[in-house]
């Protein structure tokens, strides 16, 4: 019992600083926003310097890469793209970026997987609601085998950032 409030609490503050830096960072991009004029008013949300192109720009590079830092990079970077379109919740957000700190944590635990496999569900419900996927990415995240490491699962993952990096191009597009 001792344990899981253990679990309960560092979850519960890595949601916290999630969050903290969530808002510092809204509060940063406003002020900058304010201040400079923007390039991307014309070109919608694909802008060299929007979470989006970032985004789509990490995807053109992956690889063959088998690295975990890969999945940490790609949810993160989702996470932002995800919340610079407006997409869902800022829980939607915080899910991803949770599930990243997970992988570093522990990328051999199943639990870890299974976090991740919430947050991509979540993050496929958010942009499926977009109406610019075709419901592949849900079944892509379910797809994702909760009694195997999300690290052994890299096809999948990069499966499911490739068809994610589609439907948010057609999103920042429309």
């Amino acid at each position: 019992m001792n344990s899981v409030k253990q679990i309960a609490v560092v979850a519960a503050f890595l949601i916290a600083i999630v969050a903290m830096f969530w808002a510092f960072g809204r509060l940063r991009d406003g002020d900058s926003e304010a201040s400079e004029p923007s390039t991307n008013e014309s070109s919608g949300a694909t802008g060299a310097a929007s979470p989006v192109a970032d985004y789509l720009l990490f995807i053109d590079g992956v690889g063959s890469v088998d690295d975990q830092t890969l999945i940490v990079d790609g949810l993160r970077k989702l996470a932002g793209a995800v919340g610079h379109l407006n997409l869902g919740t800022l829980d939607v957000q915080v899910r991803l970026r949770v599930a990243a700190e997970h992988i570093l944590l522990n990328p051999g635990s199943t639990s870890t997987t299974e976090a991740v496999r919430n947050a991509l569900i979540s993050a496929a419900e958010a942009i499926e609601m977009g109406g610019k996927s075709d419901g592949d990415l849900r079944r892509l995240a379910v797809s994702l085998q909760l009694d195997r490491p999300v690290t052994k699962q890299q096809e999948t993952m990069v499966t499911f950032f490739r068809k994610a990096a589609a439907a948010l191009k057609r999103s920042a597009d429309a």
